[in-house]
């Protein structure tokens, strides 16, 4: 529609619609594809117009969902007096602040003056070159200069603003004039728009982030307000990893202010601020101030800022045998799958791996009965959702499946005892055996360990797992310490003894355990059989041959022990005794071997008596001739 104005000043409206059959509007969705058309009206004048010039005086637009634009052709034309002759003085007019904007345009400041101008009436006119209101203020002057505050001028359009000031004398009449151009600009920049090329960004493209602003406005400045409104700390990631910023110490809230001014309507402006401020969510919030001060409204932006590399942390989840399920989670999001060429293993060979969800990767291999696995992923394997990769990530800290050693410990014994090996394996494992610390065929069953000659011998064992696989061997060392020499008992004709080389003694009485009788002479008090177990210094015993100590009546005749001869010796079939004189008493003679073995014995009874040796093996023999009181001792040889 349009409103057309005759040149009588009397208007005249028109509608103009292309579809007139069509009476329902139609919404296009996309009207992006329409681009500026020209249309041609030709409307007929009533009759009876006035001849002359016609004007256009407004045209409205509507559109098909019935948004409007209202245009206005009309316009004012003011006249001002410039200069005079017969004025009389020349005041000034001046808005303070020199502009007139949204914060002021209901609140402005004029000062006016002129000399010798105290008492005199004013009128201040204000107008815009793009018409709207005229706005006059009048008053007295109350000093040469004064100032007028709190002038409201928002019916006056924005444009080149017109401060005119009239000076009047006490009868109205001019005799002054002043005039000041500003510019009103009330309007805030509108259609200012912000974006960036990234959302969320890494170390890898910090230095790519571009912020691009487009508005209406040609001139002006900006403010930009960074935000610290998250920080991703390490204690949030499986594994500890550095901030590659290694100087920023803001925190939550802090803000890096950006100011800086623009000449065209288009333009970016500069980021690299960012390098100081943590990982985290960034918000900006941005607004444009155009040449006369007025602000925009704030846009706000967040962004995500991530320097950290993608973190790798591996479990084991389930094992079959020697097939093997292992997790590899990672702290974040990652963009991309991996391959068996982003795998390194070592023990094990690779099967196959499935990407379970944006952070978790089952890795399936076959192990090796070796002691750990090892796995390698390369570095630039993952990527993250704003392009940091990882770096070379090794990682062995896989439960092992060769079992441990089983346990064991040292032993010792005696020369000739027996000696057992032993060891504990873990439930479920068994045992083998080995000779050598390294080859050799390995038995279930533990080895003899021979005592014979002494010394050091040491025997291995491992713990074999249900998947076959075999621990390391463990050693068990065998020492086999010496026994003494046998000891012999002798008869000194009051007390046994044994030899003083010993390191303990214990005397036994028909094979009991005499009391206190630990030296390496016992006097007795009792007839029967006595042995002595004697120890040496690596705590091995051995046990005497039985000597057999008879006791008679203290009334019997003494033997002469020095008296008493045996002949010849060495002897073949027989030999003599001469006890020296005849016993009262019976007397015994024994004749044992050197190991304490009893060979033949005899009651003496005669001062001289034959003893038949003819069925004795040649070799040393001891004669023991006594009679309870007394005893001797007589090495004899039989040939």
């Amino acid at each position: 529609s349009y409103t057309l104005r005759d040149p009588q000043g009397l208007e005249h409206h028109y509608s103009m619609q292309r579809d007139l059959g069509n009476l329902y509007y139609e919404v296009i969705p996309d009207s992006s594809i329409y681009g500026f058309k020209r249309y041609y009206f030709k409307t007929l004048l009533p009759i009876g117009s006035p001849p002359g010039l016609w004007g256009v005086s407004s045209i409205t637009l509507f559109d098909k969902a019935r948004n409007r634009k209202y245009y206005n052709f009309v316009e004012i034309v003011r006249f001002d007096v410039e200069e005079s002759k017969v004025l009389k003085v020349n005041p000034y007019v001046e808005i303070l602040g020199k502009k007139v904007n949204m914060y002021n345009a209901d609140s402005a400041s004029v000062k006016i003056g002129c000399i010798s101008c105290k008492d005199q009436n004013y009128r201040l006119r204000m107008y815009s070159s793009m018409g709207g209101n005229s706005v006059v203020f009048e008053g007295k002057m109350t000093a040469d200069t004064i100032q007028l505050k709190n002038l409201n001028l928002k019916g006056v359009n924005d444009g080149v603003l017109y401060a005119t000031v009239f000076i009047l004398d006490s009868s109205k009449a001019l005799i002054g004039t002043g005039k000041a151009i500003y510019t009103k600009d009330t309007k805030p920049p509108t259609s200012q728009k912000l974006q960036t090329n990234l959302a969320n960004f890494g170390k890898s493209n910090l230095d790519s982030l571009i912020v691009q602003i487009e508005t209406d406005e040609l001139n002006g400045s900006y403010n930009a307000v960074l935000v610290q409104t998250s920080i991703v700390t390490n204690s949030t990631n499986p594994l500890s990893y550095q901030n590659v910023s290694t100087f920023s110490t803001n925190a939550v809230g802090d803000s890096i202010l950006l100011i800086g001014n623009y000449t065209s309507g288009k333009f970016n402006f500069n980021m690299s601020e960012l390098k100081n401020m943590k990982d985290g969510i960034i918000t900006l919030k941005f607004y444009l101030k155009d040449s006369l001060g007025n602000t925009g409204s704030v846009i706000t932006k967040e962004i995500y800022k991530d320097t950290k590399d993608p973190v790798i942390a591996i479990s084991q989840t389930t094992t079959s045998g020697l097939t093997s399920t292992l997790t590899l989670r990672t702290n974040e999001t990652i963009m991309n799958t991996l391959d068996s060429a982003a795998i390194v293993l070592k023990n094990a060979l690779y099967k196959s791996i499935t990407k379970v969800d944006s952070k978790t990767f089952r890795l399936v291999v076959d192990r090796s009965c070796n002691d750990t696995l090892a796995i390698d992923i390369k570095s630039g394997s993952l990527v993250d959702t704003v392009g940091n990769r990882n770096m070379l990530t090794s990682l062995s800290s896989i439960e092992t499946i060769v079992p441990k050693s089983p346990t064991v410990k040292d032993l010792d014994g005696c020369q000739g005892s027996a000696v057992n090996l032993t060891a504990t394996p873990s439930t479920g494992n068994t045992l083998k055996w080995y000779t050598s610390s390294s080859g050799g065929t390995g038995s279930t069953t533990p080895p003899a360990v021979s005592t014979t000659t002494p010394g050091t011998n040491n025997y291995f064992v491992t713990e074999v797992a249900n998947t076959g696989c075999e621990s390391q061997r463990v050693q068990i060392k065998v020492v086999i310490k010496p026994v003494p020499t046998k000891p012999v008992i002798s008869w000194n004709g009051s007390e046994l003894t044994v030899a003083n080389t010993y390191t303990t003694y214990q005397w036994l009485l028909n094979n009991a355990i005499v009391t206190g009788a630990n030296s390496d002479r016992y006097k007795p008090l009792n007839p029967g059989t006595y042995r002595s177990i004697v120890t040496n210094n690596v705590a091995c015993a051995d046990t005497s041959a039985v000597f057999e100590l008879l006791v008679t009546s203290a009334s019997g005749t003494m033997l002469d022990v020095n008296k008493i001869k045996v002949f010849p010796n060495p002897v073949s079939n027989s030999a003599l005794i001469d006890l020296g004189k005849t016993p009262s008493k019976a007397v015994t003679a024994q004749l044992i071997q050197l190991d304490g073995r009893l060979v033949g014995k005899w009651n003496l009874t005669q001062r001289k008596q034959d003893l038949q040796l003819n069925y004795v093996l040649p070799g040393s023999y001891i004669l023991i001739i006594y009679n309870g009181k007394e005893q001797k001792e007589i090495k004899i040889i039989k040939q």
